[in-house]
């Protein structure tokens, strides 16, 4: 239903523009938390900071499937990813 939360790796539909909450600890400080949708970064966030948390509503609307990753770039030039969430549009 609208409004549930959902895990990395979940694939889900929903009729609401998704909000993703995002807490990571980079081994080093992270300059960039980009949040990527379909293979496009579509925000970002620089926490400089190792420990943070930060909330994204995409206002796009869903006309497809889609999926959203977030990569992070920490100032040691080391990068990560998360795991996907693929969403389906109601």
């Amino acid at each position: 239903p609208n409004g549930a939360e959902h895990l990395l790796g979940e694939a889900f539909s929903t009729s609401a523009p998704p909000l993703l909450r995002v807490r990571a600890v980079g081994a080093d400080i992270v300059e960039t938390a980009e949040i990527v949708r379909n293979g496009r970064f579509v925000y970002t966030h620089s926490p400089n900071s190792r420990d943070f948390q930060f909330e994204f509503r995409d206002s796009t609307p869903l006309d497809q499937p889609a999926y959203y990753y977030v990569r992070l770039r920490q100032k040691n030039g080391h990068l990560a990813w998360s795991s996907p969430i693929w969403i389906t549009p109601r």
